[in-house]
């Protein structure tokens, strides 16, 4: 889909550039006025593509107008317009530059903003929210592509007994501890973890059939078993694993 966008995007700057060089050469060619109107397909670029896409198209811009001067003016001991057009092909890459710059900081924040919205501010894994929307958007993509799609819901054992025994700070960092190992077993392209609730985590993940989906819920537990952390007074750290999966377990929808 974003690659379709791209082409379309594309297509018009290739038009718009056309547009133009007629505009330009109906208009007195080297003489021409009209010079100018490069710069709005150069800011639009910016604003859709960023400052390497905008300083590209203006670097384009500033070749087709100073090619221009120079094919009208061929036989001329002084080229002004040649001259004077170096000037304009400067504001062209500046423009872009500039203005690339604040698109670069305007993006730079939104992911900012998305990855605050999305995330669990605590452990850094995604939170409930942003679990459903994924979750559809991964049972589309298997259905399409007639993948194998895993679920796996956990939650810490006895957390309530941490809480209130040895205190939330306490609890806090076995948050954080589950999260880094759940990171270290399922850190990579086919799994998505999230913080399901108050102490309950869950991953989905793609191409996995049940024998793999146990294999990696032992190893998450022989790894939090290995933990030794001194504020857990000697406790180990266990989980209960629940798992499901799509299209053999009954599941064919989200509620």
């Amino acid at each position: 889909y974003k690659g379709h966008i791209n082409k379309i995007q594309l297509i018009e700057t290739i038009l718009f550039m056309i547009i133009f060089i007629m505009a330009i050469l109906v208009s007195g060619g080297n003489s021409s006025n009209n010079k100018f109107l490069f710069l709005f397909i150069i800011i639009t670029s910016t604003i859709q593509g960023g400052m390497h896409k905008g300083v590209l198209i203006s670097v384009v811009s500033s070749a087709i107008i100073l090619a221009i001067d120079l094919i009208f003016s061929v036989n001329a001991d002084v080229n002004i317009y040649f001259q004077n057009d170096l000037i304009l092909a400067g504001v062209f890459v500046l423009t872009a530059w500039t203005l690339g710059f604040y698109v670069k900081t305007e993006n730079d924040h939104i992911k900012e903003l998305q990855t605050l919205l999305n995330e669990d501010g605590l452990t850094g894994v995604y939170n409930h929210r942003y679990f459903y929307d994924k979750l559809r958007e991964k049972m589309h993509i298997s259905e399409v592509e007639n993948e194998k799609l895993s679920l796996i819901f956990m939650d810490i054992d006895y957390f309530k007994e941490i809480n209130d025994t040895l205190g939330h700070q306490t609890g806090d960092k076995v948050l954080c501890l589950v999260a880094d190992a759940l990171k270290k077993v399922y850190g990579n392209s086919r799994s998505f973890i999230a913080k399901y609730g108050g102490d309950e985590f869950v991953i989905i993940s793609r191409g996995f059939d049940k024998a793999q989906s146990e294999h990696y819920c032992k190893k998450l537990q022989k790894l939090l078993r290995d933990i030794d952390c001194t504020e857990l007074d000697g406790r180990v750290l266990t989980i209960s694993v629940g798992s499901a999966f799509y299209g053999e377990s009954g599941c064919s929808k989200i509620r």
